[in-house]
């Protein structure tokens, strides 16, 4: 279980680190996302966004973020 928590701590760490120079409404996308699991519906409510705006915010994204 440690071994899992350290794992999902580094990848945390990880993207945000590969999102530190995105516009941050689009780090906040990324972050939700794959940070706190969330779909884009749940994101699109709490950014105050349609779904279907999350989503393209979504592809935005990931070409803005360096991995």
């Amino acid at each position: 279980m440690d071994q899992i928590i350290t794992e999902y701590r580094d990848l945390t760490t990880e993207i945000a680190t590969a999102c530190i120079d995105v516009d941050p409404t689009l780090r906040e996308v990324i972050l939700q996302r794959y940070v706190d699991g969330m779909e884009f519906e749940d994101i699109a409510i709490r950014l105050g966004y349609s779904g279907s705006y999350i989503y393209e915010l979504h592809k935005k994204a990931l070409n803005a973020v360096s991995f």
